[in-house]
């Protein structure tokens, strides 16, 4: 998503060389944006094609694994940062918010666009350009409406003791203040925009789209993408495919297929072993009973926030 590089940097030579409970990493470090906004510490400020070029050449030799790109930058600054992206062999990541986004960020050829259009769709031209091109897309139900949608369909879920334990409490109350009556208009309108982007997540699926999932959530990563996972099969996907895209599938869009992604021999021992089978209930990918990383073996009880 974009942190800050000497930060993440760190937390990826952590994850490699010890045996902390600290995921893998594969990050772009900050984002290039042209104005501040919310975003000050995790950005790299560029407002000339030289900035940008030495942006891009430090993420390089910091170890990055792609570039991120918030919108706000001008697109001619953008088409910079796609020669220099290339010159330098990293993929570029950006929004597809919008239409426009969507099909400039095909032409400049970059690997990855997040998020989708909330109120609108993306009709057949667009679909059909992020499906020939081969772009990959990951549009955060999550963040985009699913996860409202959750809550005011089934506030008991809220109470459930892994969302208390890893939800910050600033995000419990977010979420909890989107409860309301089983027919009001917000849940209406939950349900009419849930609908709506899951439809383009639809058509995509049909088109053949490399579609990926993500949360778009710092603050609660890992109980996001479980709901991922959960809007994903809402979406008409089966729970094969969820964990396909969520691990083979991610694995091969950021070129590390040969260590990650399936069980073969000679791959990284990173497994996260079920209590409950995932293909008969998504839901079952948080019943989880171990995890293990690089052949170090951590039990979930040990790591919750209270004990640990």
């Amino acid at each position: 998503m974009g942190e800050p590089l000497e930060w993440v940097a760190a937390l990826a030579e952590r994850s490699s060389l010890t045996s902390s409970a600290v995921p893998r990493y594969l990050y772009p470090g900050d984002m290039l944006i042209a104005g501040w906004g919310g975003y000050r510490e995790s950005t790299t400020l560029v407002r000339s094609e030289d900035q940008v070029r030495s942006g891009i050449q430090r993420h390089r030799d910091a170890g990055a694994s792609f570039i991120k790109l918030h919108p706000p930058l001008p697109w001619p600054l953008q088409l910079v940062a796609a020669d220099e992206a290339r010159r330098s062999g990293l993929p570029i990541a950006a929004h597809g918010m919008i239409a426009q986004e969507m099909v400039r960020g095909v032409t400049l050829g970059y690997a990855f666009l997040e998020h989708l259009e909330s109120f609108s769709r993306f009709h057949g031209d667009v679909q059909q350009l992020l499906a020939k091109s081969g772009t990959y897309w990951t549009p955060t139900l999550a963040v985009m409406g699913a996860r409202g949608a959750l809550a005011v369909e089934e506030p008991e879920r809220l109470a459930d003791a892994k969302f208390c334990a890893f939800f910050p409490g600033s995000c419990r109350r977010d979420v909890e203040g989107e409860e309301s009556e089983p027919d009001s208009t917000e849940i209406r309108w939950y349900r009419m925009l849930l609908e709506n982007i899951t439809c383009d997540v639809r058509e995509a699926r049909t088109r053949g789209t490399n579609l990926l999932l993500g949360t778009d959530r710092p603050d609660y990563p890992v109980y996001a993408m479980h709901i991922e996972m959960e809007s994903f099969v809402r979406a008409g996907f089966s729970p094969l495919e969820v964990l396909k895209l969520s691990t083979q599938g991610a694995a091969s869009a950021l070129g590390i297929e040969q260590d990650l992604g399936t069980l073969e021999p000679g791959k990284l021992a990173d497994l996260v072993l079920l209590d409950a089978d995932p293909l008969e209930d998504i839901q079952n990918t948080q019943s989880i009973w171990r995890v293990i990383k690089g052949g170090w073996v951590f039990d979930p009880e040990e790591l919750r926030p209270d004990r640990n």
